[in-house]
């Protein structure tokens, strides 16, 4: 492309066409980034080692219920419908961007994550907890009479989103704090973190936009602008 310019990409082989544009397409500007943040989380998601934070949540949230059915005398049939829809969207999603990109996501894994001998795979570990988070989270979000109740349940629901962006701005920021001090100017950008806060305010987003249509359907039985009780 020009006379220092060149093009590379996976080709299969055999005929192909390329279509240039002068200027990048709004569209494209405007839904980059979001593809960009759900690549690099999918393959954070998915990667070996990854899965224990989401056990650990899991089993925390699964205590939670029985805590609520045991001591507050709330029924497990209370709002489950909902709360299982939930869960089984938001895995589907995660796993369906996992197989419909899973060809850029192992060029991604290869050359950026990991090592040359391990390749990129869809977890299914990681897809069942995405829906035992998804769907306690949305039981509790749908059985709480607290805001901050239904806050916690919320980040339950979407994790390991946030603590993924919490660590790497954390971190990136605390290191960076300290080499301005030292050398006058930071060593990490923002990049990582970033992309993994747009996917969790995306994957929030859809978790709400999921509560609010099954409590105004009648499933969840909820008015999510309810006062607060307690």
């Amino acid at each position: 492309v020009g006379p220092d310019k060149f093009l590379l990409f996976e080709h299969p082989g055999g005929d192909f066409s390329i279509q240039l544009f002068h200027r990048v397409p709004w569209y494209v500007r405007s839904f980059e980034p979001l593809g960009d943040a759900f690549d690099h989380s999918t393959v954070i998601y998915n990667a070996p080692g990854s899965i224990m934070p989401n056990y650990i949540m899991s089993v925390i949230l699964l205590l939670a219920v029985g805590w609520l059915c045991l001591r507050k005398k709330r029924s497990l049939r209370s709002h489950l419908p909902a709360a299982v829809i939930v869960g089984l969207c938001l895995a589907l999603i995660r796993g369906g961007y996992a197989l419909l990109r899973q060809s850029k996501l192992i060029s991604m894994y290869t050359n950026y994550m990991r090592t040359m001998d391990v390749r990129f795979e869809a977890s299914l570990p990681f897809l069942v907890s995405t829906f035992l988070l998804a769907a306690c989270g949305a039981w509790l979000f749908l059985n709480s009479n607290s805001r901050w109740g239904r806050g916690l349940a919320l980040l339950g629901a979407v994790f390991p989103g946030w603590a993924v962006a919490s660590y790497w701005l954390g971190a990136s920021t605390f290191i960076n704090i300290l080499a301005r001090r030292r050398y006058g100017a930071g060593l990490y950008g923002y990049g990582i973190g970033s992309m993994a806060l747009i996917t969790f305010l995306a994957e929030l987003a859809i978790v709400l936009s999921l509560l609010t249509l099954s409590s105004r359907r009648g499933v969840g039985g909820l008015k999510i602008g309810a006062k607060d009780n307690r």
